[in-house]
């Protein structure tokens, strides 16, 4: 069933439709091939569309290849790929490593942090959520809050510097978002 698509009869959602026939599994499959055809640097951003279209065995069209694993490997290659687990190993060992000897409120907040970053990537995996920027920001947001836990507690107030520096990258991203959104 995995593979072979949405019936031809199929109504209702997708959710409560039964089975678990839909096109990921060819969406995968094309976005693979676009690693094996450049295993190094990958097809690059957004770039799978097109390739779907060329190779696709059903009569859908997909922008995405629906999980963040295949995504990344696909666009960005085995250089691109080892950037994002380096990251996502570093902000988890500042984790593990600032659980021991600290306050117990603290663990668990860094500890829900983690859990929110790791639901968005499992469930990612497996679903193409991953493009859209209101779920993925707040997904790394958490990881960097979840990393900030490990940290000691004078490496995490900012200098004044720093703190007008973003407080002024704040203003300009307000100021430069509030014309597409108004229009």
């Amino acid at each position: 069933e995995f593979n072979s698509g949405y019936p031809e009869d199929f109504e209702g959602s997708h959710f409560t439709g039964g089975g678990f026939g839909d096109y990921r599994a060819d969406y995968w499959r094309v976005a693979l091939g676009q690693f094996r055809e450049q295993p190094l640097v990958g097809a690059g951003a957004d770039n799978f569309a097109a390739a779907y279209i060329k190779e696709r065995r059903f009569d859908n069209e997909a922008r995405f290849p629906h999980s963040i694993p295949v995504a990344i490997l696909s666009s960005t290659g085995i250089i691109g790929s080892a950037i994002f687990l380096a990251l996502i190993g570093c902000a988890v060992a500042s984790f593990v490593r600032g659980r021991r000897g600290r306050d117990p409120l603290v663990v668990a907040v860094g500890a829900a942090a983690m859990l929110v970053f790791t639901h968005w990537l499992v469930h990612g995996s497996i679903d193409w959520f991953l493009e859209i920027p209101a779920l993925g920001a707040p997904a790394f947001a958490f990881l960097g809050a979840a990393a900030a836990t490990g940290s000691s507690r004078e490496s995490l107030r900012p200098s004044s510097a720093l703190a007008y520096g973003i407080a002024a990258a704040a203003v300009v991203a307000v100021a430069a978002a509030t014309p597409p959104w108004l229009a």
